[in-house]
C-alpha cells in the first residue's frame, strides 16, 4: 500500500493483546494449582511456541533488556514446577508445561468464541482484513535476529477456530510479531545496541527528565544499565549532555528515521484494499477493545 499509512492502528493492535484475556480466569486457577506467579506460568506456557527446539537465556532475552536474572528467576521457578527442565545449558518446556498450554490455549479459546464485542457481521470482516494484511506482511517479513514472525505461525496452529473473535485474535498477534520484526530490521545495523535504542526511544516520547525517573520506568534494565546507555548515547550525539533528559536534533532525526522505516517495512506489503479501510479497521478495533476493557 502507498502512503499514508493507518498508524493509529499499531496502538490498538498492542491493547488489544493486552485486554483479550482480561476476563479469562484459568490462568489465574493454574497458577494457584502450580503454585507459581504470573512471570513465570507466562513464560513456561509460550517457552514452546517461542523456541521449540529449546533456548539458551540469551535466546529468552527480551530484545532490549540487559537483566538476565529476571528470566533466570522466571525459569527456575518454572522448573521448580515441573514446567521447565535445562538440557546442555537450553531450556525447555517439559511435558507437564505443554499439557498445561493446550488447556489454556482452548480455554482461550472458547473464551473468545464467547465474546460479541462488535455485532458477527463486522467482526468477521475485521478479521478477514487484518488476516490479509498479516499473510502479506509476513510473506516479506524482515529477517533478523531471532524473528518473532514464526511464532505467529506456531500460535494459530494451536489456535485454530472459524469464530470471527478467534481470527481477529490470531491475525492481531500476526501483526504485532511482525511490527516486532520490521522494528528490529529499522534499528539493526545502525550502531545502536538494544538497551541503547530503549532507552533513546523513552526520551524521544519524553517520558522522563531525569535518570532516576527513566531507571524507574525501565524495570527490565538495571541503573547501571540505564546510565551506561546514557552516556553511549550523549557520546554518540543522540542526547543533550546534561539533565533534563532531551534528544539532539541529530538524535531526533534517527530515532524518527526509525519509526519511519518501521512504518514502511510494516505497512508497504498490506494490499491496497486493506490499506484504503484504515480507517474502518481503526474504528471497529477500537470499539472490540473498549468492549474488553
Amino acid at each position: 500500500m502507498k502512503t499514508p499509512y493507518p498508524v493509529d492502528v499499531v496502538p490498538l493492535l498492542q491493547q488489544f493483546l493486552g485486554r483479550r484475556r482480561t476476563k479469562l480466569d484459568h490462568p489465574l486457577r493454574a497458577m494457584e494449582e502450580l503454585g507459581i506467579d504470573r512471570p513465570a506460568f507466562l513464560r513456561a506456557m509460550t517457552l514452546s511456541e517461542a523456541a521449540p527446539d529449546g533456548a539458551t537465556i540469551d535466546d529468552l532475552l527480551f530484545p532490549y533488556s540487559t537483566r538476565a536474572e529476571m528470566v533466570r528467576g522466571m525459569l527456575a521457578a518454572g522448573e521448580g514446577a515441573g514446567l521447565v527442565e535445562e538440557r546442555n545449558g537450553r531450556f525447555h518446556a517439559t511435558a507437564k508445561a505443554c499439557d498445561h498450554a493446550r488447556r489454556l490455549r482452548v480455554a482461550a479459546r472458547a473464551h473468545r468464541e464467547s465474546l460479541e464485542p462488535i455485532p458477527l457481521n463486522e467482526l468477521a470482516r475485521l478479521a478477514d482484513l487484518l488476516e490479509r494484511a498479516f499473510l502479506a506482511s509476513a510473506a516479506v517479513s524482515p529477517q533478523v535476529p531471532h524473528a518473532h514472525t514464526p511464532r505467529a505461525f506456531r500460535y494459530r496452529a494451536g489456535n485454530g477456530s472459524t469464530h470471527p473473535m478467534v481470527m481477529v485474535d490470531n491475525a492481531v498477534y500476526g501483526l504485532w510479531m511482525v511490527r516486532d520484526d520490521c522494528h528490529v530490521a529499522a534499528w539493526h545495523g545502525r550502531d545502536l545496541r538494544g538497551p541503547d535504542l530503549n532507552v533513546l526511544t523513552y526520551v524521544w516520547r519524553g517520558e522522563a527528565e531525569t535518570p532516576e525517573g527513566l531507571a524507574s520506568l525501565l524495570g527490565h534494565d538495571t541503573r547501571a544499565s540505564v546510565d551506561a546507555s546514557l552516556v553511549e548515547l550523549r557520546a554518540s550525539g543522540l542526547v543533550e549532555p546534561e539533565d533534563p533528559l532531551r534528544l539532539t536534533h541529530r538524535g531526533r532525526s534517527e530515532r524518527d528515521r526509525i519509526e519511519a522505516d518501521t512504518d514502511r517495512f510494516f505497512f508497504e506489503p498490506w494490499p491496497d484494499g486493506v490499506g484504503a479501510e484504515g480507517s474502518w479497521i481503526r474504528d471497529r478495533l477500537s470499539g472490540v477493545n473498549a468492549a474488553l476493557a
